[in-house]
């Protein structure tokens, strides 16, 4: 599952910028350049799936030029602004 291992790797560095090739490199096992229009697509996929949207406190977002980000906000700020947890299961969940 494409989608798992990109949203997986976001999930390990929530509020960093991870780079398209690194989330290439990651989500198909190598580098292709071709490939980076189908990470937009993924994304997109993610971003309908999980409810998120592409900005705000819990968002997964695009850095122009650069990769993409997954936000992460909790508490009553972030629930009030409609904010979605995004928890990664453990094995036996």
């Amino acid at each position: 599952p494409l989608e798992f291992r990109i949203l997986h790797l976001l999930l390990m560095n929530q509020g960093r910028v991870i780079p398209y090739s690194r989330l290439i490199e990651y989500g198909w096992g190598y580098y292709d350049e071709n490939n980076s229009n189908l990470l937009k697509t993924h994304v997109s996929h993610l971003r309908k799936k999980l409810g998120l949207p592409a900005q705000g406190p819990s968002a997964l977002r695009s850095v122009v030029g650069v990769g993409y980000c997954l936000n992460h906000a909790t508490g009553p700020a972030a629930a009030d602004q409609g904010a979605v947890a995004v928890t990664p299961r453990t094995a036996g969940e």
